[in-house]
């Protein structure tokens, strides 16, 4: 799947984001704003994943990513491993 080894998960995540109005309103709609989130896991901790689009090793051999986002674990309805670490 990949070229290189790449030290961590390949994952997809889905997970109910949380949003914001400044708009004037007079009814609030109480649906989930479900959306998918698929990368690189390169942290995870009690509270979150954090998941990377673009990573690369460099010559150091260090993990290095961009385009992170942090999921707080109990805004997931569901959490798949699409690839496990090397």
């Amino acid at each position: 799947m990949f070229s290189k080894e790449i030290p961590t998960a390949f994952v997809e995540i889905l997970w109910d984001d949380a949003d914001a109005d400044n708009s004037w309103d007079n009814e609030i709609d109480d649906e989930e704003n479900l959306v998918h989130t698929v990368g690189f896991l390169i942290k995870e901790t009690k509270t979150a994943y954090y998941v990377a689009h673009t990573v690369y090793i460099d010559a150091n051999h260090k993990l290095n990513w961009n385009s992170r986002i942090r999921i707080p674990k109990g805004m997931i309805r569901s959490y798949k491993i699409i690839k496990d670490a090397d």
